[in-house]
């Protein structure tokens, strides 16, 4: 059973101190900065229920959407794929994502897989990253820097595709199909 909601013994139920945890008890702080045990006050369903709703409907819309793309490469690549595909979406269930983010996660797949043009990779090179941003999103812990030595950048991609993969793949589609990013916050990340 998750849990979302604590008050501390302080006596605050303020919607800032709410949030998702995996354990029944946690260390809030108040203002002062004093820690104030907590206790639980209230539980909601596992996110496996919740995750059975429109989220999953709305993911289901874009897998037949990738389902499509699929069809037109070689056999052995297409059950790869959907093999990821299957385990993605039991790490999301298995882990606790948000909800959202295996749809979400899918629509940046099928940017990759819809654009047309060549630029600024070549089309069978957007395929390519759309099966490791896939494979990635699956097994982010099995993702390797090789034999460089990239091992800070690697410990981060890691962890991104962990915990967001949808944003991950979105920065991936962006600098594959356009050649930019725009951060949340509209700065746009530049070289150098």
């Amino acid at each position: 059973m998750s849990v979302k909601y604590f008050e501390s013994e302080i006596g605050s139920t303020s919607p800032e101190k709410s949030f998702w945890v995996e354990d029944i008890r946690a260390d809030l702080y108040d203002n002062d900065g004093r820690s104030a045990q907590t206790k639980l006050i209230a539980d909601v369903p596992d996110r496996e229920e919740i995750t059975r709703g429109p989220a999953q409907e709305g993911w289901k819309k874009e897998e037949q959407k990738l389902e499509h793309y699929l069809d037109g490469i070689i056999a052995s690549d297409r059950a790869r794929i959907r093999e990821n595909m299957r385990q993605f979406e039991r790490r999301a269930q298995a882990e606790h994502l948000a909800s959202d983010e295996v749809r979400r996660n899918y629509v940046q797949v099928n940017r990759l897989y819809e654009s047309q043009t060549d630029t600024p990779i070549l089309q069978p090179d957007k395929q390519l990253v759309a099966d490791q941003v896939i494979a990635h999103a699956a097994r982010p812990h099995d993702i390797d820097q090789g034999l460089h030595f990239t091992c800070n950048v690697t410990a981060i991609e890691s962890r991104l595709f962990s915990k967001s993969p949808a944003e991950v793949a979105k920065v991936i589609a962006d600098l594959g199909t356009a050649g930019s990013y725009t951060a949340i916050n509209q700065s746009i990340p530049r070289k150098g």
